[in-house]
């Protein structure tokens, strides 16, 4: 009975705000079954399977998707649409989930039920997406591709002097890499709004790793090598740097070429003095 009295006591002592110590004790557990719930939901809303259970995203974007290399690759590594178009960053999370009750409202009015209309609206939004990733510095693609963890050692020499490029300028992923998982829509577009989405950003900016530094030097002057001609008995080439991008602008792929092409020529004139 003294145990009884002692306990009843304990929970209805005020701890805080006149709140009693069992009051807030009810509140605690409401409050952990709460936010259980509601980071199920969250997280149940972040999967593949989610994301293609509307029609709109199975029989368009998700048929484009599959077979490219961000579905599967020979590292057996894939990519889900949480993975590009979901923040990892809670914050950041539960904005784009917030964002993402207008597309609710757009499934309800059937915006996009049909191919037709699907197509009729794809630009207007993957230009949203582009957008997004423009403001975030890809922010998505940083959660796999990083500039510190590439190993340009096994980049081609194109790539890697590409990737060297966008560091010296502040170009990000998406300024290159539009269309690479679904329809290539960019290509509709004309020259001058492909130039403005490419546009470099300062802030973006980013310290050349020193493993692609010491890349770099090592392949100068061998067969590999994106600075110097190859020495050998076939004809002297230009360097794959050089070739037009598929990708890029053509102002970047101009700037490309010519930084390149200056010291491809050193190289040719050193290996001829």
């Amino acid at each position: 009975m003294h145990q009884h009295s002692l306990f009843k006591s304990l929970l209805s002592r005020k701890v805080a705000f006149g709140a009693t110590l069992g009051g807030a004790v009810l509140f605690m557990i409401i409050g952990v079954v709460l936010w259980g719930g509601f980071n199920t939901v969250m997280e149940a809303t972040n999967t593949m399977e989610f994301c293609i259970s509307c029609h709109e995203m199975e029989e368009n974007v998700y048929a484009e998707f599959k077979g490219t290399a961000h579905d599967g690759n020979r590292s057996g590594v894939g990519a889900s649409c949480p993975d590009c178009h979901v923040p990892r960053p809670w914050v950041h999370k539960i904005v784009r989930k917030i964002k993402a009750s207008n597309e609710i409202w757009h499934k309800i009015m059937g915006t996009v039920d049909t191919p037709e209309k699907f197509e009729a609206h794809r630009l207007t939004m993957a230009r949203r997406v582009w957008q997004a990733m423009k403001e975030t510095d890809s922010r998505e693609c940083r959660n796999c591709h990083d500039w510190d963890t590439m190993n340009p050692e096994k980049q081609k020499p194109r790539a890697r002097n590409q990737h060297v490029f966008a560091m010296e300028k502040g170009n990000t992923c998406i300024d290159c890499h539009k269309g690479i998982a679904h329809k290539p829509v960019h290509k509709e577009i004309s020259e001058e709004e492909l130039e403005e989405w490419a546009k470099p950003v300062e802030a973006y900016k980013f310290e050349i790793p020193d493993r692609s530094v010491v890349t770099l030097r090592m392949r100068n002057g061998t067969s590999q090598s994106p600075f110097r001609p190859r020495l050998s008995r076939q004809p002297i080439n230009a360097p794959a740097a050089l070739r037009p991008c598929r990708f890029a602008t053509p102002s970047l792929r101009s700037a490309l070429a010519t930084q390149h092409s200056l010291k491809w020529l050193d190289g040719v004139s050193d290996a001829l003095a």
